[in-house]
């Protein structure tokens, strides 16, 4: 009986095994599969547009990454409390009522940098890139708390390697500026976020009777997660 139990538990333990290198290696392939594409288009822009220009983009990516700093932990939080089961509407909802108004602040604040620095356009495209980013990680940690590694895998790859990399390929077809390469960048972005929202669209605007509030989680341990994102960032 021991002996049977044992098999079991080793067969169970296995299982999970299986399940961990699965999601894994689901989440990690998009990596390796960037290196290739980055290694076509790197030469590519170079080539095609010189140093100064693909610096100047590889710092407006390097910008929009602020959005992992400025999401204030509400993706990692999010995804804690979807993984509990409980509330999931009103998680969903919330959260993402936290980050749109994160987005507003973000907004203005930018708006009001490019009224001084007499340059909209620039930080207009500085604010759009962030503020895409800092929704991303919201909805990127909703589809962890479900669990739903492949199509987190695919929007991963559209969000960061596509929109890296793909308008620095498509210059071997045809010339553009550098306003347009990052204009196309985003654009791929927006893509990315479509898809996650289609796939939550049945949790959205669904109003619930029950009385949850994610404000006091955020107000918690925001500052840490801040502080954790910040170590990251530097």
């Amino acid at each position: 009986m021991k002996k049977n139990n044992l098999i079991f538990f080793e067969f169970s333990n296995f299982g999970s095994k299986f399940d961990i290198i699965k999601n894994s290696s689901i989440l990690s392939f998009p990596s390796f599969l960037g290196i290739f594409f980055a290694l076509l288009a790197i030469p590519i822009h170079l080539q095609t547009n010189g140093k100064a220009d693909y610096g100047n983009y590889i710092f407006y990516h390097f910008i929009f990454s602020f959005g992992l700093l400025l999401n204030l932990g509400i993706s990692k939080i999010t995804t804690i409390e979807l993984a509990k089961n409980k509330n999931i509407e009103q998680i969903i909802n919330q959260s993402l009522n936290f980050t749109l108004k994160i987005i507003f602040f973000i907004l203005v604040i930018f708006l009001f940098l490019g009224l001084i620095f007499l340059d909209i356009k620039n930080f207009i495209i500085f604010s759009s890139g962030i503020c895409l980013t800092v929704l991303y990680f919201t909805l990127e940690g909703m589809l962890q708390g479900f669990k739903k590694f492949k199509i987190l895998s695919i929007v991963n790859f559209i969000f960061f390697t596509l929109s890296l990399n793909i308008p620095s390929i498509l210059l071997f077809f045809i010339k553009y500026n550098f306003l347009t390469l990052i204009t196309i960048s985003i654009l791929i972005k927006v893509s990315s976020l479509l898809i996650i929202l289609y796939f939550l669209k049945k949790y959205l605007f669904v109003k619930k009777n029950k009385k949850y509030n994610l404000f006091f989680k955020i107000k918690k341990y925001s500052k840490w997660y801040f502080l954790h994102f910040l170590n990251i960032q530097i």
